[in-house]
């Protein structure tokens, strides 16, 4: 299917599907352009959902802070009244995280961790908890993470997957009350820092079990092939529990150390 899509536009023309980043069947993640500023821009794509207006995902999920990707659109293409994308906007001269992720390296796992937790750090202070973050939604410049999202993330969650549809991440690094949807603070950004450093830097997803719909809920962590220090951290911030956890300001701290 995503073969048909390259060369769907949305908003008037604005706005083209160039590239298939991740996905099959109906839910997908797209390279784009925009043909007014020659920027490309992050398409997410899936089956309109049924308990979800398009205005409502807007207005919850429209917040902005340096190094969030802008949102610039959210709608159906020109050409087809039951899909819908979001669009946003991806830094100049970034490229996408996982296609140059390249081999493990600790120096550049602890970068990426560093520069991505600026960010999460940032938006908590503006009041934007970006517990879904997740490197299929981040574009790095050398070894720093030059911008971030969750709302592909949340539009996938925004419609169930069914016998038609596929999942589009095959594991998921939100803490588990986020998965609960319980009461959320920033030791779940924690969390998702910790899990998503670790894998950088090992290869291996942290958890002894991953799941195509929730983050892990069970402690069942993987011993860590790191020095002692930064296991130590990383495994602090893993924790089932969040009082187990060091609140993001003391992690990021001790990461930079």
């Amino acid at each position: 299917m995503h073969d048909r899509l390259l060369g769907s536009t949305f908003d008037g023309g604005r706005f083209r599907v160039e590239k298939r980043l991740q996905g099959e069947g109906l839910r997908q993640l797209f390279l784009g352009l925009d043909t007014e500023s020659s920027d490309a821009v992050l398409i997410s794509y899936d089956k309109l959902p049924k308990h979800t207006t398009i205005a409502g995902f807007v207005a919850a999920n429209k917040a902005q802070a340096p190094g969030v990707l802008e949102l610039l659109f959210a709608g159906t293409p020109d050409d087809e009244a039951s899909y819908w994308g979001v669009i946003e906007r991806v830094p100049r001269s970034a490229r996408w995280l996982p296609e140059v992720i390249g081999p493990h390296d600790l120096a550049k796992a602890l970068a990426l961790g560093r520069s991505a937790g600026t960010i999460l750090a940032e938006a908590a202070a503006r009041g934007t908890l970006l517990a879904r973050a997740r490197p299929e939604t981040m574009w790095i410049t050398g070894d720093t993470v030059a911008g971030l999202s969750q709302r592909s993330e949340l539009m996938f969650a925004a419609s169930w997957v069914t016998t038609f549809t596929m999942p589009v991440f095959d594991r998921y690094y939100c803490a588990p009350e986020v998965t609960r949807k319980q009461t959320v603070d920033d030791r779940a950004l924690v969390f998702t820092l910790s899990m998503m450093i670790a894998e950088w830097a090992t290869g291996l997803y942290p958890f002894a079990k991953k799941s195509f719909d929730s983050g892990p809920l069970e402690d069942d962590q993987v011993a860590l092939d790191l020095p002692a220090p930064l296991a130590t951290l990383l495994h602090s911030g893993m924790q089932i529990s969040a009082l187990r956890r060091p609140d993001l300001a003391t992690f990021l701290s001790a990461l930079r150390a």
